[in-house]
């Protein structure tokens, strides 16, 4: 094993924790509704979990003597991101509806508000373009191991945050119960978005990359997502997704 491959032998451990920890978070959400969860939402659950699966498995089979086995389950494994994507975006009319509902009894829902589902929608489309992204350029910089490493292991944090922010509105909830709906909604995605960035923050200086593009872009995509009132609240984008997902 040359050295520059052996400085990733215990990357599967920092992605199998991201995915132990979105476990946990929708232990509730999840897990807890398991048998009446829709079919569209399962699909796009463990089409996930399989990608985070690859994700460790890859590093490991690459720095464990199975270097043509990473190659050849790597290929399998970019037709298992496109469907990460594409579900994840088939899934984006569910806003919608929640919207519509909101429409007909605000106060079921509060103190989630329309302006609040269009941005949390608005993040994490983005957040999924900006996944696309990072396991296109894991592709077309294969060769070069350091970039084919990083990019791809920054998608695991891109797309952490639906996952793992479901949690935090269950416990922030249930947590001020006395005094619902006057309540934040945006602050249990303020506490998701810390410590995601806390997170890759250590990863990126464990292995000298804090100044990588892949991780300016994963904190990027994550801030997107501190902004869900103000983005949520423009009515010209909400006309547009409106026109553009039909329900």
């Amino acid at each position: 094993m040359t050295d520059s491959i052996k400085q990733y032998q215990n990357l599967h451990l920092w992605i199998l924790a991201i995915l132990i920890l979105m476990q946990i978070s929708l232990s509730v959400d999840y897990w807890g509704k398991f048998s009446r969860v829709i079919w569209p939402i399962h699909i796009h659950f463990w089409s996930v979990c399989l990608w985070y699966i690859y994700l460790i498995l890859q590093p490991y089979w690459a720095t464990h003597g199975q270097l043509e086995k990473h190659r050849t389950q790597g290929i399998i494994g970019m037709f298992i991101a496109g469907g990460v994507a594409i579900t994840a975006l088939a899934l984006s009319y569910r806003a919608i509806q929640i919207v519509q509902l909101l429409a007909g009894a605000p106060e079921r829902f509060a103190p989630i508000t329309p302006e609040f589902v269009y941005g949390i929608l608005t993040a994490e489309v983005i957040m999924m373009f900006a996944f696309t992204y990072a396991v296109y350029k894991g592709i077309v910089l294969r060769k070069q191991l350091h970039e084919h490493a990083w990019w791809l292991a920054c998608s695991g944090f891109i797309m952490m945050f639906p996952g793992f922010s479901r949690g935090f509105f269950y416990l922030w909830f249930e947590l001020h119960a006395d005094v619902m709906p006057n309540v934040s909604a945006a602050a249990p995605v303020y506490i998701a978005v810390i410590l995601i960035i806390c997170l890759l923050l250590v990863f990126a200086y464990q292995y000298k990359r804090l100044t990588h593009p892949a991780t300016y872009l994963t904190i990027a995509v994550n801030l997107i997502a501190t902004q869900t009132m103000m983005i949520g609240s423009i009515a010209t984008w909400q006309s547009f997704l409106q026109a553009l997902i039909k329900v």
